[in-house]
């Protein structure tokens, strides 16, 4: 990693760090990949999983979960991301 993400990793670590835990993932061995949080506090947001590719992204996400949290606003859950098929039937 080099040192401008390590630094980046640090300030995002440092900024979120009571909520979410901060951390990049992996391209193979050695190539750096996605910016990813991963919500350690209820209070922090309703995604519990936040993956950006960017880590000024990944900072715009959370403050987006952040905003949510204090309206409120509760997480999708399958069924309502998707409809029931469970009693459909057969098609």
């Amino acid at each position: 990693m080099a040192s401008d993400d390590a630094q980046r990793l640090s300030d995002l670590q440092a900024k979120w760090g009571r909520s979410w835990l901060i951390w990049r993932g992996r391209h193979g061995i050695h190539e750096s990949g996605d910016w990813i949080a991963s919500r350690i506090n209820d209070t922090a947001g309703p995604d519990p999983t936040v993956m950006r590719d960017s880590a000024a992204a990944l900072n715009e996400a959370l403050h987006r979960q952040e905003r949510m949290a204090r309206r409120g606003v509760q997480p999708l859950t399958i069924s309502d991301a998707a409809p029931d098929l469970s009693e459909a039937g057969p098609q």
